[in-house]
């Protein structure tokens, strides 16, 4: 990736032998989204949630049972004969009450709602979850990264020992110059096993978040680099942010709880049907309407009116709310972009290009005998440092562009946008 300045003093060592390894896995963030959006079990189980709630709905407003009853009406005590008493008569008799007109379709709207809100919290949560598998990327990026970084400073490093050392043996050269390259190689050295041990940890997230099961293998790409959107645009499209969404959804559930409620003080018909069957008579029919009638019904009916609108009006102004803070939460991420970018820029096209030419008229002035040694390390210290920070950078903004799109509701302008 990036080639040492050290190389610039290896003038008379060989290149190292290249071997041509197998190529790995290649893994790029939008395939490890989109795995993580079809695959991880937390964003799944909302799906289960929802069609839960949609069967509840239609169970909830299906009609009631019928009622079904069998009576003996005036059955003489003292002999219990079904012929010695012209009125007494076996009776099967069929009821069945039938809700007022809409109240079965609000309640089906009223519970359907709350689908409605499971999809708006899927959604959030599919937001954090991109949050997450960026971060992680980013890390793991930034990770193979700078090993790359670092073994060809090693092998460099190396090199460089063993001219120090030749150097020496002719007398040309200073024991602490070999000294002190042996302390960089192994300075290098234990940074590579910290990188280690921060990959191990972002492969785990990243698996985790597929769900997978096992840390997630292969070789990260590198990460797209969005172009920062207008923040117009994003203000303009926040009013359909998943949390806005979910908000409105129990609103609208709690107004329609109140229209339900409502509509209780009309009380409903019940329709009954009987056959009658009497020994030495005809037997009869009847048909019969009944209507309960609402004296503590209607005092409920309008107390859990009152408490749904309440509800309603407490979300209406939570929702005024977090739409607030959802925009200066915004407001902030387009502003961290937008400085992430500028720093990436910075360093790769101004900060790093000049210290790589600094670091090259130190081991030019070291080769022609004008130099110390202690000067090209410490050159070649800063620029590996800077070299750093600018995959540090990188992973940033990307990392930074990615919280932008999910902080304004987005996170399909992830899988569009330009690199």
């Amino acid at each position: 990736m990036f080639v040492s300045i050290f190389a610039a003093l290896a003038l008379v060592a060989s290149p190292a032998d290249g071997q041509e390894p197998s190529a790995p896995q290649r893994l790029s963030f939008r395939s490890v989204l989109t795995e993580a959006w079809a695959r991880n079990p937390n964003l799944r189980a909302y799906e289960r949630e929802a069609q839960a709630v949609l069967d509840r709905a239609d169970a909830s407003a299906s009609f009631p049972d019928p009622v079904v009853g069998f009576s003996i009406h005036d059955l003489p005590i003292s002999t219990f004969s079904f012929r010695e008493d012209m009125m007494t008569m076996a009776q099967a008799e069929v009821r069945q009450r039938f809700p007022w007109f809409g109240k079965r379709e609000l309640t089906r709207r009223a519970t359907r709602k709350g689908a409605e809100v499971l999809a708006a919290d899927e959604e959030a949560y599919a937001l954090e979850l991109t949050d997450a598998v960026a971060r992680a990327y980013a890390d793991l990026w930034r990770v193979v990264r700078t090993r790359d970084v670092l073994s060809l400073q090693a092998e460099t490093l190396e090199r460089l020992v063993r001219l120090a050392r030749q150097g020496l043996a002719v007398g040309e050269g200073a024991q602490a110059d070999v000294l002190l390259a042996e302390a960089e190689l192994s300075a290098l050295s234990e940074t590579l096993l910290r990188l280690d041990r921060e990959e191990a940890r972002a492969r785990a997230a990243l698996g985790a978040a597929t769900g997978s099961g096992s840390p997630l293998a292969g070789e990260p790409e590198d990460p797209d680099v969005f172009a920062l959107p207008p923040l117009e645009e994003l203000l303009g499209a926040l009013d359909r942010h998943p949390e806005i969404l979910a908000l409105r959804h129990r609103m609208e559930a709690f107004h329609l709880e109140a229209r339900l409620a409502r509509r209780e003080k009309m009380p409903d018909p019940e329709i009954g049907i009987s056959y009658g069957v009497r020994a030495t008579h005809p037997n009869t029919i009847g048909v019969g309407v009944s209507f309960p009638i609402p004296v503590f019904g209607a005092l409920r009916a309008d107390r859990l009116a009152a408490a749904a609108e309440a509800e309603a009006q407490a979300i209406e102004r939570r929702l005024q709310g977090r739409r607030d803070a959802l925009e200066a939460e915004l407001r902030s991420a387009w502003a961290e972009a937008r400085a992430e970018l500028e720093r990436h820029r910075l360093y790769e096209e101004e900060i790093l290009p000049q210290a790589v030419r600094s670091a090259s008229a130190a081991a030019a002035a070291y080769v022609a005998g004008r130099g110390t040694f202690l000067s090209v390390i410490e050159r070649e210290r800063y620029v590996l440092s800077l070299r750093e920070r600018l995959l540090t950078t990188r992973a940033a903004a990307f990392d930074a562009l990615v919280r932008l799109a999910t902080t304004s509701g987005d996170r399909m302008r992830l899988l569009g946008g330009d690199s």
